[in-house]
């Protein structure tokens, strides 16, 4: 799974993490699975500021400059901004080989969490849902 898929779905995953699930095996599967994203994201965090702190201007203390009110990282030489981008663009691609995606049916939750379109659009990549089974 690429790292900006973990990435772009974390803001979400809270979600999943605070719901009520039917039994423990769920519950842990959920737990690991959401420990796994955590790792990940602070990773990308980490590597993300390295790359900012390579490119981005600096003021006269030799911290990264941003504007504000908007709260952009500034850049005065395009060629920079270009290379920040490829190497984030790269980060964001990076495969991460353990993580596969979490699968969940209604019927692992014991009481259903409050989920909209736009929550299953930000988890597709790293949930698949699956429809409850009939008995």
């Amino acid at each position: 799974m690429e790292l900006g898929k973990i990435v772009n779905a974390s803001h979400v995953f809270g979600i999943l993490s605070g719901a009520q699930y039917a039994s423990f095996g769920t519950l842990h599967r959920v737990y690991k699975f959401k420990k796994k994203i955590d790792e990940n994201v602070a990773f990308y965090n980490e590597q993300e500021r390295v790359i900012v702190e390579k490119y981005a201007d600096k003021n006269e203390n030799g911290t990264v400059k941003v504007q504000m009110p908007e709260g952009r990282i500034s850049f005065s030489e395009p060629r920079a901004f270009q290379s920040y981008n490829e190497e984030i663009t790269k980060l964001r691609e990076t495969d991460i080989p353990d993580i596969e995606p979490l699968k969940l049916s209604e019927s692992d939750f014991k009481v259903m969490p409050e989920i909209t379109p736009d929550t299953l659009v930000a988890l597709e990549d790293v949930v698949e849902f699956e429809e409850a089974k009939e008995n």
